[in-house]
């Protein structure tokens, strides 16, 4: 049967969440984009930021034979 966890594994856990709630709010607070993954996702359609994305990109260097 599981115990509850010890002072330190709490520690560890509430670390964790202030580190991944800082970088939330430093990410918010820069203004930063909105991650690639956002834009492919399927079924969605393409934000004008994805399509801005798209348009200023470089061909891709990989080329099919």
């Amino acid at each position: 049967m599981a115990s509850w966890p010890n002072a330190r594994q709490w520690l560890f856990s509430l670390k964790a969440f202030a580190a991944a709630m800082l970088a939330l709010y430093i990410a918010l607070a820069l203004g930063l984009p909105e991650s690639a993954a956002h834009h492919t996702a399927p079924g969605r359609q393409a934000t004008a930021c994805a399509q801005a994305d798209v348009a200023g990109s470089a061909p891709s260097p990989v080329t099919s034979r």
